[in-house]
């Protein structure tokens, strides 16, 4: 069996003002520290294959590129984020009993750093700060 997915956000527009009254700003695209960033296009596309109990997922992750709105000669780059994950679950004797590892980030992209926003100069809601990173994990469901 093959599974694909793609799951796509397109911000079309973000406007705000500072105070009321004054004319409306476009946020859209751009990053702050005031409301982080807003990315025009953000998806997750993966594609897995499941066969006699073993499973395989690749996940790609994509963060489109935005301007600094308080500089707005910086740019901050697209990034892209792809994750592996291997499974297996049992059957007769151990049914129940399912096995996974994977590893996240497995590029080792590093956040983007960016002049205006204040939690370490990038906003950890949308880029991974922590880097690579892998996982086992095993469960067990009672039948």
């Amino acid at each position: 069996q093959i599974d694909a997915r793609w799951v796509s956000s397109y911000l079309m527009s973000w406007k705000d003002a500072t105070v009321q009254g004054e004319e409306l700003t476009e946020n859209a695209g751009t990053a702050s520290s005031d409301f982080d960033a807003l990315p025009e296009w953000k998806w997750t596309a993966s594609l897995g294959y499941n066969w006699q109990g073993f499973d395989a997922d690749v996940r790609w992750r994509h963060i489109d590129e935005m301007t600094d709105f308080s500089f707005p000669d910086f740019k901050l780059d697209a990034v892209d984020y792809l994750d592996l994950s291997v499974g297996y679950s049992f059957s007769d004797a151990l049914e129940g009993l399912r096995l996974r590892a994977g590893v996240n980030n497995l590029t080792d992209e590093d956040p983007v750093i960016y002049p205006s926003s204040q939690q370490a100069n990038t906003d950890p809601a949308n880029y991974d700060i922590l880097g690579r990173r892998y996982y086992i994990a095993a469960t067990y469901t009672l039948q």
